[in-house]
């Protein structure tokens, strides 16, 4: 996933390269122009110097007209010599546009430019005028004049392009301003939830955005502590109802006899379990950062424990359970451990399909993998979140408390679906 980007930086980089396009968009029209002034500009010149030679045949009739090699003017079509006319087609000559042509010789390397040129004044008649210039003169007058052109127009454009950028910048950064103040507030909000200041933005969208976002937080803080407040008098409600219980069957064990004991021991085992619950919710809803008690455990046991004590939901199923474990006792927390693997175990036994269930307890993790019926799931969907399998009415409290312990705990819970198997792992930090 690529490395996001702030917003004053994305629309400065954007500005950028539509700078750099539109510098070399405009590099490009200076030398197409450059290029067009040159041939208008030799045009205009070729008309003003027929003018400029009218004029001085109307103030003084006996001057003559130019007359040498490479510039001469006549009066008249048939005056002018053969090997210009040859070159030359008078029914394409307009009056005032010069046409540029090459003589093309071969005993010549570097052949002649002609511009001719018909002008005619009402009071004088037509002239004829023309020139022959080497084409490498004309070249290097053209390229000259090229360079410097480019030249001048390249350094005027990029300290425009400059000065355009450097005020751009500055705008973006005082625009996107207010949405780093809201960045800032919104992170505030995320380290601090319960507090929540109030603030106002330059931009009235902004405050607008910030309203909802407060509303949503407050919402959710809402929620939340009315889950909080309800699993806590739960919690506490059910403590003394618990303990009446636990003493009385503590008291009904004493009394029996060692036939009725085993139905006793599993009342009391589910006793305990149920105070060892209830004592978890109550501590994931005050949210304490007490730690919890820790003992060592021998996690293979414990699941061949929490095994026989789910085996009624494996009646008319066909089903072998495998417990695989030689790792050391962890130092652990035996009572949110025990919920944990109580509800997976119980998740596996209670929606398998006929097959193998797999139970690995290894040094740091427990795998469960049990084989699931293929209507479970659909076909093009080789997983399934933990949020789709929370909403099952079946599961009671169910994933969702072994991810909210998993979370507090610093656990890593993971629960992957697949065409045929289901397998759920439980990776402890030992580091905590």
């Amino acid at each position: 996933m690529s490395k996001s980007k702030r917003l004053a930086e994305r629309i400065s980089q954007q500005f950028l390269w539509i700078g750099v396009v539109l510098f070399i968009a405009c590099m490009g029209i200076t030398f197409v122009f450059v290029l067009y002034s040159i041939d208008t500009t030799t045009n205009r010149m070729m008309v003003l110097e027929a003018r400029s030679i009218v004029n001085d045949a109307k103030k003084n009739p006996e001057i003559s007209l130019p007359m040498e090699d490479d510039y001469s003017a006549f009066r008249t079509w048939e005056e002018i010599p053969v090997n210009i006319r040859n070159h030359l087609d008078k029914s394409n000559i307009e009056i005032d546009h010069p046409v540029d042509t090459v003589l093309i010789s071969s005993e010549e390397p570097d052949p002649d430019h002609l511009i001719f040129l018909h002008h005619f004044d009402p009071e004088y008649g037509d002239l004829f005028l023309y020139g022959m210039y080497k084409s490498s003169e004309i070249e290097a007058i053209t390229s000259l004049f090229l360079k410097d052109a480019i030249h001048r127009s390249f350094s005027f454009t990029l300290i425009v392009f400059v000065v355009l950028f450097a005020i751009i910048s500055l705008i973006i950064r005082r625009s996107t301003a207010p949405f780093s103040l809201l960045a800032q507030w919104a992170n505030s909000i995320k380290q601090n939830p319960s507090k929540i200041e109030d603030i106002n933005f330059p931009v009235s969208e902004l405050n607008e955005i910030a309203e909802h976002l407060k509303d949503s937080i407050k919402h959710v803080n809402a929620a939340n502590e009315r889950e909080r407040q309800f699993l806590k008098h739960a919690s506490h409600e059910l403590r003394t109802p618990l303990a009446v219980i636990q003493a009385s069957l503590d008291t009904l064990n004493l009394q029996t006899t060692d036939a009725s004991k085993a139905t006793v021991n599993r009342a009391l085992r589910a006793s305990a379990k149920m105070i060892s619950l209830s004592d978890a919710l109550l501590w994931l809803a005050r949210e304490s950062e007490r730690p919890i008690q820790k003992n060592r455990v021998d996690i293979a046991s414990l699941c061949g424990q929490l095994t026989k004590d789910h085996e009624y939901l494996l009646h008319d199923k066909d089903i072998t359970i495998q417990i695989q474990g030689s790792a050391e006792p962890l130092m652990i927390e035996d009572a949110l451990l025990s919920i944990v693997l109580a509800n997976l175990i119980r998740n596996a036994f209670q929606y398998t399909a006929d097959g193998d269930i797999s139970i690995e307890a290894g040094a740091n993790k427990v795998t469960i993998s049990n084989p699931i019926f293929t209507s479970d799931i659909e076909p093009d969907s080789p997983s399934e979140s933990i949020e789709s399998r929370n909403n099952e009415p079946s599961f009671g409290l169910g994933l969702q408390l072994v991810e909210r312990i998993c979370e507090k705990l610093g656990w890593h819970f993971d629960l992957q679906l697949d065409a045929s198997l289901a397998t759920v792992t439980l990776q402890f930090d030992q580091t905590q």
